[in-house]
């Protein structure tokens, strides 16, 4: 999602609403009055915590294994996709 989709959801979600939601919700539970800014920060720090998130997860996955179908007619091209395979 990243930064820019962050805030374009966080204009999204303001155009039904959502900012008089997300401003009366954090001066009840927090006593903090914020701004329209702030409001849109918050989705922008929202976009940087996925897209590390995401960039985190992708060092941990396991690559996906290659699936080949063999049989003798496709014998020869079924190698050199395991060669290629192999090679990076």
């Amino acid at each position: 999602m990243g930064i820019i989709g962050a805030l374009l959801l966080g204009w999204f979600l303001g155009l039904f609403g959502f900012k008089g939601v997300v401003m009366a919700g954090m001066l009840q539970l927090f006593g903090i009055k914020i701004s329209v800014l702030t409001y849109y920060f918050i989705f922008a720090c929202l976009g940087v915590f996925t897209w590390v998130v995401r960039g985190i997860s992708r060092l941990f996955r396991k690559p996906k294994a290659v699936e080949l179908d063999i049989n003798a007619k496709n014998f020869k091209e079924a190698l050199e996709q395991v060669k290629e395979v192999l090679k990076k």
